[in-house]
Order: C-alpha cells, then structure tokens, then sequence
C-alpha cells in the first residue's frame, strides 16, 4: 500500500513536471513573443551600433563561462576587491561542484535501489535538467559572442536568466555538506554569507559606473541653464535622471520623439523640430554615445547651422554634452585675412550686452579659401580685458567640430556659427572679443594681416562687449574650479575653491592664483583679498593684496566672482615647499575669520632655483640697448647667408640691470629695407627656462631661437628688430634713449 502510494505520488509528480516543461514554459515564452516583436530589431540595431563604435572582441569559452559564474556568485566587484575575486568565486565553485555530485549520485543512486524518484521513469534527471538550465543559455551565448561580440561593462548581466541553474547547485553542495558534517556545511555556510556580506558592502561603498554619472552634467545644467531653456531627453532612463537630480526651477525637458525614433528615420522632422526650438531658447544636449550614437551627431550638427554652438563637452567617455544659442540676426563686421590663406567675414549680432555665466555672443563668420588650407586649422575666440586676462575662451573646428578646413579648396567659402560662452565669475565690465587661427599640431598662430599684407599680431580684436551681472544667480557649480570649497568668512561671503594649475615654479614665474568667491548678503562693505606665498612660520615671502576687480559693495546676494592674483615668486628665493595662503581683508587691515584661524591654505608650492651665470659671454657681435631690468650686450647669427625656406638661428646675450617685475617675451622680426615684416620668433627666454623675472642683477642669458624664413622672401639685404613685450597685452618694454626696439647692425643675406 505504501509503495502504491508512492508510485501514485511520483507518477502526479511526473504529471505536474511535465506540464510544466511542455505547457507552461511554452506559453511564457509565447507571452513574451510581443516584447521579442517590438523590442528586437531595436535591441539588434543598438547592439550592432554599439559594436561598431567600441569594438569588442570575441572572449574563449574559458573566461566567457567564468565571467559569467563569478557574477552569478560575486555581482560586480569594485576595483579594490576585483584581485580577490578569484579566490572567492572559487569557494562558490567548489561548493557547486558538490551540489552536482550529490544530485548526479543521489540520480544514479535512486535509479539502482527503487523506482519511486520522480524522476525515475523520465528521461529528465534533476541534475541534467539544472545542467541544460545552466550550459545551454552560456552556450548560446558564447556563439552569439563568436558571431557578434558584445562585452561591455558588466555585460554578464544579459544571461541573469542562467543564474538560478548557478545557485540551485550551491544549494544543493550545502544540503551534501549538511548530510555529510553539519559543522562543515555551517563553516561553508558562513563564508558564502561572509564573502556575499562583504560583496553588499562594497557595492553600496564604492561608487559603480563612475563613467556613467550623470550628477555632475546636470549640476553644471542646473546652475547656468534657465526655465526658458530646453533640455532634450534621447532615451528613457535620461528623463528619469532629470526629475531625479534636477530641481525646480530647471530647464524644459524636451524627449525625442519616439525616443529618437523618428529623429533617426526622418531628418526632415529632426530639422524642423530643432528649428523650433531654437528660435527662441537655448538648447542642452547630453549626446549618448554608448549606444553607437545612431542619430545624435546627426542632431549636433545641424543645431551648429541653426543655431549657435557654445558647447561641447564629454564628461565621459559615454556622453557628451552640447550647448546651443538660439537663432540671432546679426550685421556685418569685421573682415580678417589670416596670412593670405583663409579670409574671415565677421558677422556680430547688434547689442553687444551679455550677462556674467549665462550669456552667450553668437558669432557668424563666412570663411573664404584664399588658397588650398593644408592644416586643419583651430579657431580660438576669447574673452579679453584691457589687462590681456583672458576671462572666456573657445577652440573648436567649423562647424562645431563636424568640418574641417583643409577640406576647403581655393576659392570656397564655408558659412560657420559660434556662440562664447562668458565663463561664470566674469567679473561685470569692458571687454574685447577676439578671433585667431592656429595649427593644432604645433600650437603656431597664423598673423592677422592688414590690407598692404602686414603683420598686425596673431590676434584680430572683432568688437568691445559689455559683460552685465546675470538676471538670476548662477549656481557654483557652474564654475571652473580646480579644486572645490566651501569656507565662509563671517557669513558675508563664501571662497568656494581656486586654481593654481601647476604647483610646482621656478624662481622668478608669476603663479596664478584664481579665487572663485559667493555673495551670502546684499552690498557688502569694501573687502580687499590677499594671497600669500608663506615659509613654515606663517612669515609672508610673496603677496598679492588688491579689492576685486568687481568691488564687492555692488554684490549682492548669490553673485560669484572669479578673483585672478598673479602671485610671483621673488628671483632669489631658496629652493623649498612653501604654503599658499588666502583671505580677506577689510579696509583697516583687520582680517575677515573664516570658521578656523585667520586665513585659508590652499595647499603647497614647490620652489625650484634657477641656476645663474656672472660670467661675461663673447659674443660674435656686439649690442648697446638697455631696456631697464636687463641690457641686450651681444647676439650671434648662424649663418648670415640664408636660403628662402631654411632657418636662421640667432642668439642672444642679456645682462641683468635692476631686474623686471613681469614675465616679459622676445620678439625677433626680420625686416627688409623699407620696414616690411617677412619672418619673426617670439618666444619666452630659453624656451620659458629664464623667465625675465628671475633674472637679477650682473647675470647673463643666452636665448636661443631658430626663425624658419618663408619660402617665398625675395632675395636681398634684411635686418633683425629686437625687443620685449607683454605677451598678454602685446605692449612693448621702452628702451632707454627712445624707442621700443632695437635694429641689430649685422645685414642677413637672402639667396
């Protein structure tokens, strides 16, 4: 009767599974056939694109299956556990070896003694069917990976379906273990809990996808951008970051149609839709590239023509970020001849009034190929104040980067927009709009040539712009700071980080040191900020003192500032580490208190000696010219019979007077005999290796430079012209007795 029973318990067991395996499957996979339908050829195109542009490579069936199960036991570890992921995920394993042992004896074992198993009179085993759940699905799709690669980041998350199969054998090592020592099976127990315990930590530690992160994109769009802005959204889960990091007040969110469905299939309605857009706000792109970029560059490129591009900016390898201006009418302007091979046409929008860290100036400018451009030039507008300070700036190729010049032939002409963006923290005031070319591999400007073909300087000024406190406050994160802070002084305001770049000087180089402040109030009393190059004692070696250039009595609440000291560092200071020191001042000297102490380190300075010569060169030939810090005594010229085409090395011998204050450059023109300039070398004092002001009195230079003579220079008697200039403002140091410059006596042939 027992054995009845059993046989009756087993046969509805073997009922039941087989409705299982032969109905119930089947009709969940028929169930998901319409999500296969709708959603396949779109997985397939975004997998084939994907592949295209990152390149994967197939994987060997070895580490393709190990990938797979040490993901199925471990997840994704971050980079500090990955070297011991080995070690753990062989713990699951042999556990997993176990479980199969049981199941595959206890089958064997249960087919020899009776033949009341469920399995028994199946042709299905739990172990084979455990095996066919596991092996099958990391079959596949090993196959798959031989015939079309696909291994992104943490891409053994595709399969999840297999993992089960995994953890049922896990499952099943630790019931062997229990029936064999249960103290064993507890020990293994426990490490698996152990090792998974540990797992969790780490995941929820160390940030994953750190290339992904869309917090600090949307930071920056949440600080400048405004309600009237439009913010697109290509695919789902972008809409989702949007409302989830960005608060109210933010820009429109504006999805795709069809999720880039249509945008992708009819560049007709992209363009129409764009058109839209930008005739009367801004647009923000973050331009997903992971997914092959199907259609995205084709949207960036035609909101350059629409529009005018201000932005263009990868946060990560998987995202970049543009931003355009709307359409603007605008009037003719300036017309630049960059040396005889592109002719810039200018055209400026009539006001000339753009706000602090929001505005954007729009630019369009028609080029002309005066000849056949045989390098792909950059095109540089900047932001300029009557110092020479450069407060924005954007290089970028036409078009937005989508075309190249020495693509252009003689006599064509390429329609290009811009837009500058003005940098948060410029401070509200006069400035110049600027325009230069120059060529990427070798950092040379091309000379903006006036209507007789002379040199006028490698910088062509287009307009004066007024720049105006933003209507709304920008937020901090839309500045550019090397490092971040956030240390008030006495709630009035806030230094919220700085840069430096490099921290590590000669003597006698200027450090810059840009501090980014916020407003807490409304008219603050007139504050003066300080910086201060300081030994180990606090004793200041190096200071700067002054008000900001914006006076802080017309802040008001919000208002940010990028504060620019330029920090040099005395020629005869000793070689060491000193602290960089910050604060505020007000107008008897007393110093504002930040929440510790009396000032702010930024952090530390590296001071490295300048080696000095006092002993007198002889030079080939002799000069007379004092410039005040330093007198030019001699120069040699190798050779002074020159080819047109080949180089002409000149050298020169300085000697320190009373020193310079500034770090001053050489200029070296070649002049024919009626003034005209036909070749020059600009250029810092050794290359930059001695700054003008580290040089000290009774010392001597030697500057050494190659001037390249143009090929076409007609044959003929030339001179050189010799002087020193700011190279920021282009103003030239005198020289003592007249003039700004001194001609050298020796005459250089031209053949």
């Amino acid at each position: 009767s027992f054995v009845g029973n059993r046989r009756s318990a087993v046969s509805g067991q073997q009922s039941a599974i087989k409705t299982l395996l032969f109905k119930a499957l089947p009709a969940i996979a028929l169930l998901y056939l319409p999500w296969i339908l709708y959603a396949g050829g779109k997985l397939l195109n975004y997998v084939q694109n994907k592949t295209d542009i990152e390149g994967y490579v197939s994987l060997g069936p070895l580490k393709f299956i190990t990938g797979y199960l040490l993901a199925f036991s471990l997840g994704h570890p971050s980079e500090k556990l990955q070297p011991y992921a080995i070690a753990a995920g062989l713990v699951f394993a042999l556990i997993a070896l176990f479980g199969a042992w049981h199941l595959r004896m206890g089958e064997r074992a249960n087919g020899r003694i009776n033949n009341i198993h469920p399995f028994a009179n199946s042709p299905i085993r739990p172990f084979a069917l455990i095996a066919l759940y596991l092996l099958v699905p990391l079959a596949l799709g090993w196959l798959v990976n031989l015939l079309s690669p696909f291994t992104p980041p943490c891409f053994q998350r595709t399969l999840l379906i297999a993992a089960p199969a995994w953890w049922l054998l896990i499952g099943a090592g630790l019931v062997w273990l229990w029936r064999i020592k249960r103290a064993v099976a507890l020990s293994a127990g426990g490490l698996l809990l152990t090792i998974n315990l540990i797992g969790l930590a780490d995941f929820y530690t160390f940030p994953r996808y750190q290339n992904e992160d869309y917090r600090l994109l949307l930071r920056e769009v949440a600080a400048r951008a405004t309600p009237d802005d439009a913010l697109l959204a290509s695919y789902q889960w972008q809409l989702g970051y949007y409302h989830a990091y960005l608060p109210n007040p933010h820009p429109q969110f504006y999805p795709v149609p069809a999720w880039g469905e249509v945008w992708g299939t009819d560049s007709a309605a992209m363009a129409r839709d764009l058109r839209e857009l930008l005739a009367t706000r801004k647009v923000w792109f973050p331009a997903h590239q992971a997914s092959g970029h199907i259609w995205e560059d084709q949207a960036e490129a035609m909101m350059a023509e629409l529009g005018y591009p201000a932005l263009l900016k990868w946060y990560n390898p998987a995202t970049r970020l543009s931003l355009v201006a709307p359409d603007a009418p605008v009037e003719a302007g300036s017309s630049v001849n960059f040396e005889q091979t592109l002719q810039a046409q200018v055209n400026l929008p009539a006001t000339r009034n753009f706000e602090s860290g929001r505005g954007i100036i729009p630019l369009e400018i028609i080029w002309t190929a005066l000849q056949d451009p045989q390098e792909d030039y950059l095109i540089t507008l900047k932001l300029v104040d009557n110092q020479g300070e450069i407060w924005a700036k954007r290089d970028a190729h036409p078009r937005a980067g989508q075309f190249h010049f020495n693509k252009m032939r003689a006599g064509e002409q390429l329609t290009d927009r811009h837009g500058l963006l003005i940098s948060a923290g410029t401070p509200p005031g006069a400035y110049s709009l600027r325009l230069a070319l120059s060529e990427p591999a070798t950092d040379r400007p091309l000379d903006a040539l006036d209507k007789a073909g002379q040199a006028q300087g490698a910088e062509a000024v287009l307009a004066n712009i007024t720049v105006e406190p933003p209507a709304l406050p920008v937020g901090v994160d839309a500045l550019a700071r090397q490092v971040s802070l956030d240390v008030p002084f006495e709630e009035q305001l806030k230094l919220t980080g700085y840069s430096i770049g490099a921290d590590t000087l000669k003597t006698g180089e200027t450090l810059p040191v840009n501090l980014f402040w916020q407003s807490l109030g409304d008219n603050l009393p007139d504050l003066i900020m300080f910086t201060q190059l300081q030994d180990e004692q606090g004793n200041a070696l190096a200071l700067t003192e002054r008000p900001p250039i914006y006076p802080t009595a017309n802040w008001q609440n919000g208002t940010l500032l990028r504060d620019l000291h330029r920090l040099k560092i005395p020629a005869t200071l000793p070689g060491g580490t000193y602290k960089l020191a910050a604060g505020v001042l007000r107008e008897d000297k007393t110093r504002l208190q930040p929440p510790r102490g009396d000032q702010v380190v930024l952090g530390q300075i590296t001071v490295q000696e300048r080696p000095h010569s006092f002993d007198p060169p002889s030079p080939a030939h002799s000069a007379t010219a004092n410039f005040g810090g330093a007198s030019l005594i001699g120069y040699d010229l190798n050779p002074q019979t020159v080819e047109a085409g080949h180089p002409l090395t000149l050298t020169l011998y300085w000697r320190g007077e009373t020193g310079f204050d500034e770090s001053w450059a050489v200029f070296a023109h070649l002049l024919d005999a009626s003034g005209r300039l036909w070749a020059q070398r600009d250029q810092l004092p050794g290359k930059g290796e001695f700054p003008t002001g580290s040089w000290v009195g009774g010392e001597y230079i030697r500057d050494t430079r190659q001037i390249l003579i143009p090929a076409d220079t007609p044959p003929g008697a030339y001179r050189l012209e010799v002087g020193l200039y700011n190279p920021n403002t282009f103003k030239r140091v005198p020289v003592i007795g007249g003039g700004d410059a001194v001609i050298l006596d020796a005459s250089i042939t031209i053949r």
